[in-house]
């Protein structure tokens, strides 16, 4: 039997870090610092979620520029990450990170979906054709960088159409 014989989930669940990463270490929050978010499964087999994450909508590219380090995508597909609802919290694992930004960005995104009643759509990106006239071009997926930036700080490059995440060592 292959998957196709089967019906696909209703739902994927992924852990995420509720509030600040710091609350894990203090008694008091540490209970409350965990959550699990459900988002809908990737409907068809042949888009199904692939490693990095990447989905229709984003992609999630983990580079760490300074350092050139280029972590390994995680596989939200792995059969002991799906048993388990996706990688423990953790400030150390990159893979983490990736599931953490992409859990958040898709929550977010159905969230803005079903207050617009439409699907979202990114802005054009604006290039030069061959004439050097100014030209829309169609962006398929938000990029995400979880650690392009070693600071305490995150924003929207327009020009690269991506969400760059900061990262920075707790005193």
């Amino acid at each position: 039997m292959d998957k196709s014989d089967y019906p696909p989930p209703p739902m994927r669940k992924l852990r995420v870090y509720a509030f600040d990463p710091q609350a894990s270490t203090q008694m008091e929050t540490v209970g409350i610092n965990h959550a699990t978010i459900e988002l809908p499964w990737e409907q068809r087999w042949e888009t199904d979620l692939l490693p990095g994450p990447v989905n229709e909508y984003l992609e999630v590219i983990d580079v760490d520029p300074t350092s050139g380090q280029l972590y390994k995508p995680v596989d939200l597909n792995n059969p002991y990450l799906l048993a388990q609802d996706g990688i423990a919290p953790s400030e150390g694992d990159p893979r983490f990170h990736q599931q953490m930004v992409f859990t958040v960005a898709m929550k977010t995104i159905r969230l803005f979906e079903r207050a617009l009643g439409r699907k979202v759509f990114w802005s054009p990106r604006v290039v030069d054709d061959e004439r050097n006239k100014p030209t829309h071009v169609y962006v398929r997926r938000l990029r995400i960088y979880p650690h392009a930036l070693r600071e305490a700080n995150a924003y929207y490059s327009p020009a690269k159409k991506a969400l760059l995440f900061g990262y920075f060592k707790a005193c």
